[in-house]
């Protein structure tokens, strides 16, 4: 419990802001262009609550414990990236994609 209050409440609070401002936007568009399968304004819900989960997973995430794998994370990471190169797909124009089946990574997120 002493965790919550350690947060950085105003981060959070303007990023649920901005959130809100772009789901209304989202929101709007979404209403006046019916031609897709999955709107825009639910897809970005969906995502809304993957992100709070992951937000609430590494707020409370010890990351010290990942010192003792830094290397072997440091390696992976690098193969990803070089997975790129060898098996990377085009996705709007930039071909730093990996293609799981129907799902695309951008292995350079993690690197950051």
């Amino acid at each position: 419990m002493r965790k919550i209050w350690t947060l950085d409440w105003i981060l959070i609070f303007a990023s649920a802001l901005i959130f809100g401002s772009g789901l209304l936007a989202l929101y709007s568009l979404s209403t006046a262009e019916n031609t897709l399968s999955i709107n825009p304004f639910t897809r970005q819900i969906a995502f809304a609550i993957i992100a709070i989960a992951a937000l609430s997973f590494f707020a409370f995430f010890d990351y010290a414990y990942l010192r003792a794998y830094s290397t072997v994370l440091y390696f992976a990471t690098i193969a990803f990236l070089a997975g790129v190169l060898l098996w990377g797909a085009t996705v709007r124009g930039t071909a730093g994609w990996l293609a799981i089946g129907p799902v695309h990574i951008q292995p350079v997120e993690f690197s950051k």
